[in-house]
């Protein structure tokens, strides 16, 4: 997307830009256990409703990422039904001046809609439908890829392992596979965020102030309906049918826990936040 849209702005302006993309594990949707991936929850915050109340701007923001999203790749979402709860009865209070659609449950219906998913809606607390979807992520990829080319980014698929610093300023890259790539005057190099950011930036002693890599997990479970869930037991619950288990358990943001860069390079699933999940 960085390069998609530094493509598109310079056309916009007149610009003849090179676009070089390095990148040895997304492509296609990617196949490792540390990009976003097949392997990720997969799932589209359209309004944001899953940060209102906390990080009023990330609604915002999403609302206008995923609008971009959809207008590149509009058939690698699908809309299946989605849920939040309101657990105290302000969450109106929050999506209505920001645009987040919901829409209450009626009492009986969604309590009788938990229990068949073996869940009990706490007392005083409304099931909201909101609107979110899900996404086919190497459906997704590949869309970005041919939007990419479209406007002559080279895709190149190799990661660079090391920086090379002058001064202040990054002289060379080292791609995966050992070749050394000159920074000339004037070029500009963009490092992405991602799970390898860390380390890479470490090679050259850079540190970033706040920069994090988290962990989630995915377990499995056959609750036999395809929806969308979030704030239950900081537990969402997405489509996700790659491992043929049909949906599955997604830790929430309560339980994720931030990665070591040793941790980021081999993710292991935590049996703490397993054995918890399986009471629900």
């Amino acid at each position: 997307m960085a390069a998609i849209e530094l493509a598109t702005h310079a056309r916009q302006l007149g610009l003849n830009l090179c676009l070089s993309l390095y990148e040895q594990a997304a492509y296609g949707g990617g196949s490792g256990v540390s990009p976003a991936t097949i392997a990720s929850h997969a799932w589209l915050h359209l309004l944001g409703s899953f940060y209102v109340k906390s990080q009023p701007e990330v609604t915002t923001q999403l609302q206008q990422s995923t609008k971009r999203l959809q207008e590149l790749a509009p058939n690698a979402f699908s809309y299946p039904p989605a849920f939040t709860v309101d657990m105290v009865g302000d969450l109106a209070d929050f999506f209505e001046p920001l645009g987040v659609w919901y829409k209450p449950v009626a009492d009986r219906v969604g309590r009788a809609l938990l229990a068949r998913w073996g869940m009990r809606l706490p007392a005083n607390a409304t099931l909201l439908r909101i609107s979110d979807a899900s996404i086919d992520v190497r459906l997704l990829a590949r869309c970005l890829m041919h939007e990419a080319r479209r406007l002559g980014v080279q895709l190149i698929r190799r990661g660079i392992e090391n920086l090379e610093l002058r001064g202040d300023t990054i002289h060379a890259l080292w791609l995966s596979d050992g070749e050394r790539i000159d920074v000339a005057r004037g070029d500009q190099v963009v490092l992405a965020c991602g799970a390898s950011i860390r380390p890479l930036l470490a090679t050259v002693g850079i540190h970033v102030e706040g920069l994090q890599v988290f962990g989630s997990q995915l377990l499995g479970a056959d609750l036999g309906i395809p929806a969308l869930f979030t704030a239950i037991g900081s537990v969402s619950i997405v489509p996700h049918d790659e491992t043929g288990c049909g949906l599955v358990n997604v830790v929430g943001n309560a339980n994720r826990r931030p990665l070591s860069d040793e941790e980021t390079r081999r993710p292991s699933p935590d049996p703490v936040i397993s054995t918890r999940l399986k009471v629900f």
